[in-house]
């Protein structure tokens, strides 16, 4: 199970960016999530609203190809 906030994204919640902009994705996030996919099943979790989860999941799993 993965931390989604601070671990593998930074979100910058400010009225002066689009969400696109606000969201920061950690380097190498692509390679830690590829290389763990063939040994471990993916699980994020956050304290965070449902929709927001899926936003971020989506920017960083398009595909949803590594995280369940």
């Amino acid at each position: 199970m993965l931390d989604l906030d601070e671990t593998l994204v930074h979100f910058k919640d400010s009225r002066y960016l689009t969400d696109d902009q606000k969201l920061k994705i950690r380097p190498g996030v692509s390679q830690f999530l590829e290389a763990l996919h063939p040994y471990y099943r993916l699980f994020v979790f956050t304290a965070a609203q449902k929709m927001y989860a899926d936003f971020v999941i989506s920017k960083i799993d398009p595909h949803g190809t590594y995280i369940e």
